[in-house]
This record gives C-alpha cells, structure tokens and sequence, in this order.
C-alpha cells in the first residue's frame, strides 16, 4: 500500500498546483494572492497590507532538557546578539512537548519557548504555521523563516544582510542539502521512513540550518492545516519530500559552513557546545573572525 499511497499524496500535490494555475473564479478583494514560479497560486487572508514585517523569523529545534544551552544562547551568543541588534528577527525556540513535571516547572519562566505535540516534520510545520498566522500573534508579516539546530552558531549580520538581497517570494531555500541520501531502513532508528517507498530521498535541506521563502512557508502551512501531509520521521528529508512536486529553488552556499570546519566567512557552525557558541560570538564582535581572533 506505502507506493499506492504515495502516488496518492504527489498527484494531489499535482492537482492543486493545477488547480490554482487555471482556476479562473474571481477572488475577493481583501485577499492577498502569493504567486509561485510554478505560477501555482497560494492564498492568505489578509487583514492589514502594511503591517511591519520580520525580515526572518527563527525557529531553534531544542530537547526539553537543555535549559543551559538555551541560557547561554540568550545571555552570551548569537541569539542574545540578535534581539540586541535587529528588532527585524524574531527567534523562538522550537520543542516537542514532554510529560515530565521537572522539565515543565523548569521551563515555565522560558518565554520564547512554542511547544509542539508532534515530532517528526510535523514539528517544523507547527512552527511554519504559528508564523504564517504571525498577523494574529504579533500583528507583523514576515518575510524568511529559518530552522536552526540548537547546535549551530550562525552569523547573523551576515544572515541578515544576504536575506535583504533575496526574494521571499520566489520558492527559495537556502542553506546546505542533502541530495540521493538513502532512506533510513532501521527499524530502531528514530529516523526510519519504511512507509517511503523509494530507495532514496528527494533532494531536502540540512536540518542544521536553512532558510525558506514566505511562499513555501505558507503552502506548507496551508497543506499541512488541511491534512494532506504525512509525518516522516526524518523531519529534514520530510520537507524535501513535500516540496519535490512545486520544483523549488534549492540553493547550495558553501558558507553554510560542513561540520567540524570554520571560514571566517562562515553563515553557520556545527556542532557548536556552549562553551563553543560563546567563543564564536565573541570572535566576531572582537574582529569579526568567528574562528579565532
């Protein structure tokens, strides 16, 4: 049944694309119609055009646990940087919600913490919908979300600065991507995607640190909202799985620097331990040299 249904899942992608590229019915006045390159037409209800907007909203995938590492990202590195020097960035923090008591007490003073119910990519797409309902949250659009592992440092003037020359609405990932990785068999790997049927995954973007275009973000908003979506155990290779029927432009930069390396060049570090995260900030506010000074 797993290629039957995925067949299903990709021709419904398929219909909707063509659906929306020559569905001629009048729209209403007050809606705010978002155009693809595909020329597929997503569509969001619009309460006020000239809201401020984020030029990127940041979502840090966290364990619950790891209350020092939030800390000190808040207090001495890029995150604490950020909110210092760009009121246009918006960062939370992204966590799957635990039962245990001592991590909900512990965390209850954490306030820019969004919970989620599910793991998987269900967990990025809760996040992409928070923020395309951000007119209601915080009455601010956006332009950019970001993921970000919890283990990555980022540059963010130099994130901030090239996110100014891009399009958001011109489909566009950015960052690192994994292309003909194959499927994760293991059944006792938390990774594994029997129900994908195919030996290996559409090409998807590193889960160490990517950018994705409002338009993206809201058709995945919208498809997921109407459950149309599958929750792939590999969350990273679950975007790309989604996005492979829209074709997006997937944009490889060497700057989203390969593990265990350093440029001074550098948009993003991984893995970065705590100590590690504040030594890489304060580099670069030294002499703007992440890596050393």
């Amino acid at each position: 049944m797993r290629p039957v249904y995925q067949t299903i899942i990709f021709l419904s992608s398929l219909t909707l694309l063509f659906y929306y590229t020559f569905h001629n019915d009048p729209q209403p006045e007050t809606q705010e119609i978002t155009t693809i390159t595909t020329n597929a037409l997503i569509t969001k209800q619009a309460k006020n055009s000239d809201l401020p907007k984020y030029r990127v909203v940041i979502a840090i995938t966290s364990q619950p646990g790891n209350y020092e590492l939030r800390r000190i990202l808040r207090e001495k590195s890029w995150v604490r940087y950020a909110r210092e020097k760009y009121p246009e960035v918006l960062v939370k923090f992204l966590i799957k919600y635990t039962s245990d008591q001592s991590i909900i007490d512990q965390t209850k003073y954490e306030d820019d913490i969004i919970w989620t119910m599910d793991g998987g990519s269900f967990q990025i797409l809760t996040f992409f919908n928070w923020v395309n309902n951000m007119e209601d949250n915080y009455d601010k659009q956006f332009d950019w979300v970001m993921k970000i592992s919890e283990n990555s440092w980022i540059n963010i003037d130099l994130v901030y600065k090239e996110l100014g020359t891009l399009s958001p609405r011109t489909k566009h990932v950015w960052g690192r991507f994994f292309k003909n990785n194959k499927r994760v068999d293991a059944v006792e790997d938390s990774h594994s995607d029997l129900d994908w049927s195919a030996s290996f995954y559409p090409k998807y973007p590193s889960g160490t640190g990517y950018a994705i275009s409002l338009d993206l973000v809201r058709w995945l908003s919208e498809q997921w909202e109407g459950g149309w979506f599958w929750n792939w155990k590999n969350d990273d290779a679950g975007i790309g799985i989604y996005l492979a029927a829209l074709f997006p432009d997937m944009t490889t930069d060497p700057r989203f620097t390969p593990f265990d390396s350093c440029e001074n060049h550098s948009l993003l570090l991984f893995p970065q331990n705590s100590d590690a995260m504040v030594t890489s900030q304060s580099n670069w506010e030294k002499c703007q040299n992440p890596c050393q000074c």
